[in-house]
C-alpha cells in the first residue's frame, strides 16, 4: 500500500533536483545573454507573475485532489471538470488584477509589453495545476513530471541553439510557447491515462 506513495514521492524529489540544474543553467545563460539590467526586468516580470499566479491557485490544488480522491469512476471526471473551470475563472480574475498593475504601475514602464505576454502565462500555468491534480489523484506522479520537465528543458535547449541575440520579448515568447507544448504533452498523457 505504501510503495506507490514513496515511489511517487521520490519521482518528485528527483525531478526537482532535475528542475533546479535546469533553473541554474538557464539562469546562468540568460544573465549572460541578457545583461544586468535586462535580466533585472525580466526577474521583476516573472515575480510579478508568480505573484498573481499563486492569488489564482487559491488553494484549489489541494481541495481538487482532497475531493477528487474520495469519488471514482464519472464523479471524480465531474470533480476534475468543476476544478479546472473554478481555477480558469480565478486565473481570469488575477490576470484582471496583474493587467490592472502593467498597466498603471510605473515600475512596468518601457516593459509593458513583455509582461503582458508573460501574464498570459496565467491561464496556462493554472491548466496545468489542473492537470497536476489529476495526476496527483491518479497517483501517476511519474507522468507528471515529464510535463515538469519539458517546459524549463524546452526553453533551455533553444536558449543554448540560438545563434541570434534574443531580448526580453523574445525570452517571454519563448516561455509562453514551451509552456504550451509542455501542457499539450501533460493534455495527452492525461488524455491516455483516463480518456476523455
Amino acid at each position: 500500500m505504501l510503495k506507490k506513495p514513496i515511489i511517487n514521492t521520490l519521482v518528485q524529489v528527483v525531478a526537482k533536483g532535475v528542475m533546479v540544474l535546469l533553473s541554474l543553467t538557464t539562469t546562468a545563460i540568460l544573465t549572460r545573454k541578457l545583461g544586468i539590467v535586462v535580466y533585472g526586468n525580466y526577474m521583476l516580470i516573472t515575480s510579478v507573475f508568480l505573484l498573481f499566479d499563486s492569488l489564482a491557485d487559491f488553494g484549489t490544488k489541494v481541495i481538487g485532489v482532497r475531493e477528487a480522491a474520495k469519488n471514482e469512476g464519472e464523479k471524480r471526471k465531474e470533480i476534475y471538470v468543476q476544478v479546472a473551470w473554478f481555477r480558469l475563472v480565478s486565473s481570469l480574475l488575477a490576470g484582471l488584477l496583474g493587467l490592472g498593475l502593467i498597466i498603471f504601475w510605473s515600475g512596468f514602464e518601457g516593459i509593458k509589453l513583455e509582461a503582458l505576454v508573460a501574464l498570459t502565462m496565467i491561464i496556462f500555468t493554472a491548466m496545468a495545476g489542473s492537470l497536476e491534480i489529476i495526476f496527483q489523484t491518479e497517483m501517476k506522479m511519474g507522468k507528471k513530471v515529464l510535463m515538469d520537465i519539458l517546459f524549463p528543458l524546452i526553453f533551455l535547449v533553444t536558449l543554448l541553439f540560438w545563434n541570434s541575440q534574443i531580448n526580453l520579448m523574445w525570452v517571454m515568447v519563448v516561455y509562453l510557447l514551451a509552456r504550451i507544448i509542455s501542457l499539450l504533452s501533460g493534455i495527452g498523457i492525461i488524455r491516455s491515462m483516463i480518456g476523455k
